[in-house]
């Protein structure tokens, strides 16, 4: 968004670009990361790489707006021979203050949870406004920060500032590349002897001395580091839940977040559901599940994270809710999902799933799920959105085979599938000896020993532990 302010304490206009989130809605509030249009701290860069890694499930940083002001150094007006702000620089702040802010809060429902990010001379800027105005960020990204000499520009921690530090929550994140100029990974680690002294409870400091980077590529590679760290508290989850005990591990993880960042908790993001979902795997925890599900699974859910509630239910035993949810999850695709990137995979894994998880001793039932996962899985053909194609040809014969079901044309999907693999990825598709196991299983059902023993023992050459394969073979021995 291209925004734009007449300033009564600049008496001009100032412009600005706010970066939205795509789940931005105005019934929310979002943490916001500042920066001005100087040096390499780019704005639609930090806004693309907060997508990216949350798109990839790299790492997770709340829905977040970003901000660029656009300003140059006269208008910006930090000193280096003083360590302070000229009389522009200081009316450009007051803009900041009490005009970009207030408009960022009340038109984007931006938080009081602030983070400055700078580099070069914006990050010396950023340590500026770090000594002299503690109360207007409470997250600072800085980054190959700029001196003149030794002494310029001064840094100095007060007792007063130590003392502020020590009673408000802030997150202090400096970087400089080891190939920059020599006086500013000086510098940098100067500041570093002096910030972490400040670090407690409530004060969060770290230092990356980044052992690939130069000055202008400083950013790019400290970028994730620094989201990681600056969101720190919003990724850290309680792992001492116990069963009876989940909602209130849920409330107080809700409640640290509002508290530091001033935001609710993403309940659709998967890399915030996904560590308690782990949890209660492990647990085999029911009563935590399904307080787990009332929390999590909301009106905005997505098929993929319903499917992914629908799973974890089929681990800790929750057949029925697990069915309950896996149709929902493919409800929800089926109306308004299949033209998304994830949504005909996410669907023919519900299908798969239902099939061999929760309708295992129910074949009829369990082959049609199949069938219609394959019918998804021809129409979406090749999109690289199809995970692991065509692996479901191999579903359709393992199922046939431990059910005795359709065995015939279970078969003729295992050979199809034998065909198809030669030229396939191994790391990501079923290995040939449980092929051709499967494949040995499937000719003794239907009475032809002779191929069945071939494909057996084809099995054995490649893999001479294969359980299914040996006792197949043994079983073929006796009779």
């Amino acid at each position: 968004m291209e925004e734009s302010l007449y300033s009564t304490y600049l008496g001009d206009t100032v412009r600005y670009d706010v970066w939205l989130p795509e789940n931005w809605s105005a019934s929310r509030k979002f943490t916001t990361i500042y920066s001005f249009s100087y040096g390499a701290s780019d704005a639609e860069f930090t806004a693309q790489e907060i997508r990216y890694l949350n798109k990839n499930h790299i790492s997770h940083t709340p829905p977040t707006l970003v901000v660029n002001i656009k300003a140059d150094m006269d208008r910006m007006g930090y000193n280096y021979e003083t360590g302070g702000l000229t009389q522009r620089g200081l009316k450009m702040l007051e803009c900041i203050e009490k005009e970009i802010i207030p408009s960022m809060e009340h038109k984007y429902k931006a938080s009081t949870f602030r983070t400055y990010m700078g580099q070069s001379y914006g990050a010396s800027y950023g340590n500026y406004l770090f000594l002299n105005h503690p109360e207007l960020f409470s997250g600072y990204i800085i980054i190959s920060p700029e001196r003149l000499s030794p002494s310029q520009p001064p840094f100095d921690i007060t007792a007063k500032l130590a003392q502020f530090y020590g009673k408000r929550t802030t997150f202090y994140f400096l970087a400089a590349g080891a190939f920059d100029m020599e006086r500013r990974t000086q510098y940098t680690g100067e500041i570093a002897d002096l910030v972490k002294r400040l670090d407690s409870v409530k004060f969060n400091f770290q230092y990356h001395h980044l052992a690939e980077a130069g000055h202008n590529n400083s950013t790019a590679m400290a970028l994730p580091l620094a989201l990681d760290f600056i969101y720190r508290e919003y990724n850290s989850y309680t792992e001492s839940q116990t069963a009876g005990k989940f909602s209130a591990a849920l409330q107080k993880y809700q409640e640290k977040v509002n508290a530091v960042y001033g935001i609710s908790v993403d309940r659709n993001a998967y890399q915030v559901y996904q560590p308690f979902l782990s949890h209660l795997w492990q647990q085999k925890d029911t009563t935590g599940m399904l307080e787990a599900i009332d929390f999590f699974i909301t009106k905005e859910s997505g098929g993929r994270q319903i499917r992914d509630f629908a799973y974890s239910c089929s681990i800790v035993g929750l057949a029925e809710k697990s069915m309950e949810l896996y149709k929902k999850a493919i409800n929800k695709m089926l109306i308004e999902e299949m033209s998304t990137d994830r949504g005909p995979s996410t669907l023919i894994t519900c299908y798969r799933e239902l099939a061999m998880n929760i309708s295992k001793d129910h074949p009829r039932e369990g082959w049609d799920l199949l069938q219609k996962a394959l019918a998804v899985t021809i129409r979406h053909k090749g999109s690289i959105y199809i995970d692991h194609y065509p692996d479901i040809y191999f579903y359709l014969g393992q199922f046939a085979a431990e059910n005795n079901y359709k065995v015939k044309e279970g078969l003729n999907y295992l050979l199809c599938y034998a065909n198809e693999r030669k030229d396939l990825v191994n790391i990501i598709h079923f290995d040939f000896d449980k092929i051709y196991s499967t494949i040995g299983k499937s000719y003794l059902l239907l009475k032809d020993e002779k191929k069945a023993k071939s494909y057996l023992e084809m099995a054995i050459d490649l893999n001479p532990e294969n359980i299914t394969a040996k006792e197949l073979l043994n079983k073929l021995s006796d009779d």
